[in-house]
């Protein structure tokens, strides 16, 4: 699903949701808003962002959330992003380049 369907849908007042394929965290919080970011999970030695040990901020293949808005980019070469949240985890985006690897759409 492309960021202009789920914005064609959010309009309309759908809800789109999504489900996480891969272990992953909620890393870091943006100095605008606070909200993190999405990141693989791994104690590998190469992972640009180190596992962090708190597990709340850990994401589970099966974790269903809500995509809440999306946003274009805020620079030339930024990627769009979403935003998402749930129950369980604060709202925290996800960039356009990481959605194919780590989450599949729901049906709507």
């Amino acid at each position: 699903m492309r960021l202009n369907q789920i914005q064609n849908l959010l309009s309309i007042g759908k809800t789109v949701n999504i489900e996480i394929i891969k272990n992953s965290q909620v890393y870091g919080t943006d100095r605008y808003d606070g909200n993190g970011f999405l990141t693989n999970r791994s104690n590998h030695h190469l992972c640009p962002y180190p596992m962090l040990v708190d597990p709340a901020s850990h994401l589970n293949p099966g974790d269903i959330l809500q995509v809440l808005e999306t946003h274009k980019p805020n620079t030339v070469y930024g990627p769009s992003c979403i935003l998402v949240g749930n129950d369980n985890h604060k709202p925290f985006y996800i960039l356009q380049t990481e959605l194919k690897r780590y989450v599949k759409f729901k049906s709507c």
